[in-house]
């Protein structure tokens, strides 16, 4: 069997209103997270909504934050780790990363109703100047150019170097997405056909027309002139490393527990310690 993506998507981008944080003192995204920390102090103390967070289906928190953000703290060969029994959730590099979502919360980064509002509206609430960054994957670039106001500044940044973490600080979450899968019983005619598709489908062609949209993909070509602003800043964004995506390599189970659990740190209702004593129980049940 041969398995060649058709396109990637990477869930943990930051897009953010250069205007808004301009304002608050910076011409330039934060470079580390204790940077990170003070310009949300800042965007706070201006009155501003630091980030637009649409958390109710809980896998946000879990994909688009902590894949990134606890990676930063890990290193990319963790999960392995964990699922081969060398390491486990109570290791202070992965507490580290549940931690830093407990940190945010605590920072007022976040809109109150998180919790009760869905990715969608997130976005949309950043779109109309409700915040001044949200959270987002590369599946949001052709919504977000669709029905940006004109005239909006927006940026796109990876989740900052995480002081004396173990990953690499050019790594974004993220997957391998359309594909194609053909029946390998086929007549001579139906795979000549087939492979005429495949030719067309992975060619340079139909990914310049697929990065006009706004879409990622797993090869390297020039890019076409029409390309917006926002989409090369994501592809200068991803181009360096990929960090796995959690709901990509742990076990459903487990992922459930991890759900609900980032859910309820933001809520204040279980500590980072409790969460990964939770997952790893999961993670060890027969």
């Amino acid at each position: 069997q041969y398995a060649v993506p058709g396109t990637m998507s990477y869930t943990s981008l930051i897009f953010y209103d250069k205007d808004m944080l301009k304002a608050a003192g910076y011409d330039v995204f934060p470079d580390t997270y204790a940077d990170f920390k003070d310009m949300i102090a800042k965007l706070v103390e201006g009155g501003t909504t630091p980030i637009q967070l649409g958390n109710k289906g809980q896998w946000v928190l879990q994909s688009v934050y902590l894949s990134t953000i606890a990676d930063r703290a890990t290193g990319s060969d963790y999960l392995t780790k964990v699922l081969d029994g060398s390491a486990t959730f109570s290791d202070p590099q992965f507490l580290q990363g549940l931690s830093i979502i407990q940190e945010m919360t605590s920072l007022k980064a976040f809109n109150e109703d998180m919790n009760t509002l869905d990715d969608f509206q997130a976005r949309d609430n950043f779109i109309q100047g409700k915040g001044a960054m949200f959270f987002g994957g590369s599946w949001d670039v052709g919504p977000i150019l669709e029905v940006k106001p004109e005239g909006k500044n927006i940026g796109v940044a990876r989740f900052p170097v995480l002081e004396g973490g173990l990953g690499k600080a050019e790594n974004v979450s993220g997957v391998s997405s359309v594909g194609i899968a053909l029946n390998a019983d086929l007549s001579s005619e139906e795979k000549e056909a087939a492979f005429a598709f495949l030719k067309y489908f992975y060619s340079e062609e139909l990914y310049a027309n697929l990065v006009l949209d706004g879409l990622m993909i797993p090869a390297n070509i020039e890019i076409p002139e029409g390309v917006s602003e926002v989409t090369k800043e994501v592809i200068e964004a991803t181009n360096d490393g990929k960090a796995p995506v959690y709901d990509s390599v742990l076990p459903p189970t487990v992922i459930s527990v991890l759900n609900n659990g980032l859910q309820a740190i933001t809520l204040g209702t279980i500590t980072p310690e409790q969460l990964a004593s939770d997952m790893q129980k999961e993670l060890q049940v027969p």
